[in-house]
This record gives structure tokens, sequence and C-alpha cells, in this order.
């Protein structure tokens, strides 16, 4: 639906798509090296969440994972709304500098966008760490969820907002080496945060 949208447009630009299922020319064959650890990347949070899920199951009988997933929707909410946003409106940005070699605008744009996404996610978190409790009675609260579930949510929020500012400037910094077309740094970074999140969780468990 999304492509469908964009397909007008294109048109009135004087683009018109004519499929090529060709993998032998030097474009194709640059999109596939970079696609790879771009993909690798991605999974990050997946993985980080399957992990922690895989944790919380030994925790109140089971409940710790139903607690996971709840909190991670308002995290990943908030996330999304904020810092997703911000990077794909930059994306553009630094790929264009990047590829008019605009270093010293592209070194900026970069200060400035993490500059900002700190003053943004700072006091967003201790927002959700200190009314954690409040905000997931007032989402959750009802019917099967009792109070010692919003308890139980409301430590995993905490838990998840604390990784907040180190995920925002990620995203950043990903989209930042993205737009110079380099993908292993993104792979590096997001397997060295599986490994810590692994490593957390296991003495958080313990």
């Amino acid at each position: 639906m999304q492509i469908v949208i964009q397909i007008p447009s294109l048109f009135k630009k004087g683009y018109f798509f004519r499929p090529d299922f060709s993998f032998k020319s030097e474009g194709m064959k640059k999109i596939i090296f970079l696609m790879l650890p771009v993909m690798v990347s991605t999974w990050v949070q997946p993985i980080n969440i399957f992990i922690n899920q895989k944790f919380a199951s030994r925790l109140f009988e089971g409940s710790g994972v139903t607690a996971i997933n709840y909190a991670n929707t308002i995290y990943t909410i908030t996330v999304g709304v904020f810092v997703l946003s911000v990077a794909n409106v930059i994306f553009p940005r630094l790929s264009r500098l990047a590829t008019n070699e605009e270093s010293g605008a592209y070194v900026k744009t970069i200060g400035q966008t993490l500059k900002s996404t700190m003053y943004l996610l700072i006091p967003m978190t201790a927002g959700l760490i200190s009314l954690s409790t409040p905000l997931i009675r007032l989402v959750y609260e009802r019917n099967s969820f009792t109070p010692f579930a919003t308890e139980i949510t409301s430590k995993a929020l905490v838990f998840l907002s604390i990784g907040m500012l180190g995920f925002g400037f990620q995203t950043i910094l990903n989209r930042a080496y993205y737009s110079m077309q380099n993908g292993k740094i993104p792979m590096l970074s997001g397997a060295i945060a599986i490994a810590t999140n692994a490593i957390f969780v296991r003495f958080a468990y313990r």
C-alpha cells in the first residue's frame, strides 16, 4: 500500500517502473551487499525482546512475559513516535550531504540531531520512570489486569526506559552510517547491544 500511494507522484516526475530481475548489474550487487548487514541490524530489537521474554517466562508463573509485552508496547510507541520519526526525517539529508561530500555540514547535522534527541529523551525517560505505575494503571488496569500486573508491568517499563537514550543515539548513528553506505558498523553495534542486553538480563534475573 505504501508503494501504491507513491506511484502517481513518481509518474508525474517521469519515472516508469520496468521489472528487472537481473542480479548481474553492479547496482544490484551493491544493493544486496548493503542490504544484508542492514537486515541483521534491524533484528536487534526483536531479538532483545525475545531474550527478555525468555528470562521473564521464569518469573511470576509466566506472567513476566505478559508484563514485558505490555511494557514493550508503550515503549515501542514512544520511541516510534519520536526517535524513529527523527531518524527517518534526517536520513535523506544525511544521504545528500554524504553524496555531495559536504563533511562539515554532515558532522554538524549529526551533532545537532544527537543533541536534540538527548534533550527530548532525557525528560521523556525520567517521565516514564517516575510515572510508570500510574501510566500502566491508566492504560491497562481493568478486568483481569490486576494491581499486581500493574506493578510488574511498570517495573518492566522502567527497565526498558533506561535504555531509551542509548537506543535513540544508536538509531541516529545507524542512519548516519547507512547514508555513507556502511552497514558493517551498525551490524557490529547491534551484535554488541544484543550481547550486553543478554548479560544484563541474566544478571538481573539472578
